[in-house]
């Protein structure tokens, strides 16, 4: 069981637990205080339409936890997080009647799915501030039993004048001087919520570490400072806590290269899966929700790391100082918040935009990771190579991504798509040894462009490859100057990814039963034959011919034995019509015949032909003719 799961689980416990733990030593009380709860709890029945078990609280004399269904409140299995929402809405308006909680004090936390249900909490927050180890209703569905299990553990707040409340540096001081002892010379203001310790009522407290130092390992001792009154209401040695963890960032999504003179699109905060996050001495990754749960931890000097079993992703100023991490903000002695700050080039959201990227890129290469040594990404201020892109570049010998602005998705994503195929191909890259790529870089960038638009499922297509398609479609179909060495040019991969960008809508290439699209099916299937029979220093490895008559022998069904069939038809056009001719086109002639017979031949006459392109599947320009003739 994952901590988390196991923390809500002591949580519907210690419920359980308050108010079950009432001395019945005193018989006759005992039982006069039970027939009063039992007479309350047939009222909340016959209120509320309940049916189903309720637990006392004799201490405070309350109705604390039940386990049942109400009638007029339907819900199945089969439900959505929606439906369960509503009926959450529903059960916390049944039971606050009963509560020393009212609406106004709730705030809804997330819903999750676990133990074959669903269940979520509402905290009991006034003036902004938690309550220490209470103040919240949970409520679970459970699947198995086909009941709702709900603890409501809210405690009587006081109303609180925030204008009346002490500094936390009085709080601060008034801890110090209360230590009275030379060796603490420093004190620190965790976090300010509600909490009863040494008092008979709830109060707002500053929760204070004093330590021995400048920066004390969540200090010697913790104390607790009326906030109201500057009465130190608790103190203790330091000891250990649960901290929940939560990290998210603001998200941006941009394309276009004109970054300050087109402002980028501005996300809610989301959060940020698979992040490191670090307390002494322990560490554990985020869920998919941004959260990780520790528990017997100090719950200061913690720190979110963007790193996980992919990548690492930094930013470095012109000194090359690392801003990796950012510290954790305290507003509950049991939560913590770490917002990823959108300085540092926006690094976050990198890290965002990169994890989603390389799960689609899993996606395609059958649910299981292409990535053999995490890659790291790094945001600069100035470009380390003023030669190199503006935006962004990728070393497959140093296994590194750099980007100058992390707001560019499309950046981030072209360079994954680098990474993707060096990391299938077990090689540096497509290209020759050519330092630039500008004379053999046509395949290595064919594959990082159209990478960048898929697999990742936005409800958007990146700009270039809609550029690629509608701008670039015809402008290089008609030159009959292209040789086969100018095919293999840098500036040409463009054209590749758009020829291969244009079949995704085709119907002779659809989905396979995992969801991928038939287009990314078969040109990782393309990279597995290069991979497995092209040798590192093949010379033709990097030649665009050599992988469009891998695409077309894939497709050869062997339906058509003397011409292409529809598939292969298909992906010629798309080729042909971007001026990559790989397929030969003949001109023929009988010399006798008129211009109206050209393709009329008679027994012995000579036949002439003219080979207009070169061919795909012979290595010369021989032309097989049947008859006969000259040739």
């Amino acid at each position: 069981m994952n901590t988390k799961a196991l923390v809500t689980m002591l949580l519907l416990l210690l419920c359980a637990m308050i108010f079950a733990s009432e001395d019945a030593s005193d018989a006759a009380e005992h039982a006069r205080k039970t027939q009063e709860l039992n007479q309350l709890a047939e009222r909340f029945k016959a209120e509320t339409g309940f049916t189903g078990r309720i637990n006392y609280g004799y201490e405070r004399m309350r109705l604390g936890s039940f386990e049942g269904n109400f009638s007029d409140i339907p819900f199945t299995t089969e439900a959505d997080t929606i439906a369960f929402r509503q009926a959450c809405e529903r059960i916390v308006d049944k039971i606050l009647p009963y509560s020393p909680a009212n609406r106004s004090q709730l705030s809804k936390s997330r819903i999750t799915k676990q133990w074959g249900g669903y269940t979520t909490d509402y905290y009991q927050q006034v003036g902004g501030y938690r309550v220490e180890g209470a103040g919240f209703i949970m409520i679970t569905y459970e699947e198995g039993r086909k009941r709702f299990s709900i603890g409501d553990n809210t405690v009587e707040l006081p109303d609180v004048d925030v204008s009346a409340m002490i500094s936390k540096e009085a709080a601060e001081g008034i801890a110090l001087s209360d230590m009275n002892d030379a060796k603490y010379q420093s004190s620190r203001t965790v976090s300010i919520y509600y909490t009863n310790r040494g008092s008979d009522t709830y109060y707002l407290a500053y929760f204070v570490c004093v330590g021995t130092d400048s920066n004390p390992i969540f200090g010697d001792y913790f104390y607790l400072i009326d906030s109201m009154t500057g009465r130190v209401a608790h103190k203790r040695p330091a000891d250990f806590i649960h901290s929940e963890v939560n990290v998210r960032t603001m998200g941006y999504e941009h394309f276009n290269d004109v970054v300050w003179s087109n402002p980028p699109i501005q996300e809610s905060l989301v959060p940020m899966k698979d992040v490191r996050v670090v307390v002494k001495p322990d560490s554990m990754q985020t869920d998919l929700e941004g959260y990780a749960s520790f528990i017997d931890v100090a719950d200061n000097f913690i720190t979110a790391k963007l790193i996980n079993s992919s990548m690492k992703v930094t930013c470095s100023i012109d000194t090359l100082s690392p801003v990796s991490f950012a510290a954790a903000i305290s507003d509950s002695l049991n939560q913590q918040d770490i917002s990823m700050p959108n300085y540092s080039h926006y690094t976050s959201n990198v890290f965002i935009k990169a994890s989603k990227h390389i799960d689609g890129l899993n996606h395609i290469n059958g649910n299981s990771s292409y990535i053999g040594t995490p890659v790291n990404i790094c945001c600069f201020n100035t470009p380390p190579d003023y030669n190199a892109h503006a935006w962004g570049g990728y070393s497959a010998e140093h296994n590194f991504i750099w980007i100058r602005d992390g707001r560019l998705a499309s950046t981030v994503r072209h360079e994954l798509g680098h990474n993707y195929v060096h990391n299938v191909l077990g090689i540096s890259s497509f290209n020759a040894p050519d330092t630039l790529h500008e004379y053999t870089g046509a395949m290595d960038e064919a594959f990082a462009s159209y990478l960048c638009g898929s697999p990742t499922d936005d409800s958007y297509l990146p700009d270039l490859l809609i550029e690629f398609n509608m701008a670039f479609e015809n402008s290089i179909s008609d030159s009959l100057s292209l040789t086969e060495d100018q095919y293999t040019y840098y500036s040409k991969g463009r054209y590749l990814a758009s020829a291969w960008w244009s079949l995704r809508d085709n119907s002779l290439f659809p989905d396979n039963d995992q969801g991928v699209c038939g287009v990314d099916t078969l040109l990782v299937a393309g990279l597995g034959i290069v991979r497995r029979d092209i040798e590192d220093n093949a010379a033709y490895r990097y030649k665009p011919r050599y992988f469009y008559n891998i695409l077309m022998n894939r497709v050869d069904d062997g339906s058509a034995s003397y011409s292409l069939n529809t598939k292969q038809n298909a992906i010629n056009k798309a080729y042909a019509s971007r001026g990559f001719h790989f397929t030969p086109q003949v001109i023929s002639a009988g010399s006798l015949n008129s211009a109206t017979e050209k393709n009329m031949f008679r027994v012995g006459d000579p036949v002439y032909v003219t080979i207009t392109k070169l061919s795909s599947k012979y290595s010369g320009n021989r032309v097989h003719c049947r008859g006969s003739g000259l040739y």
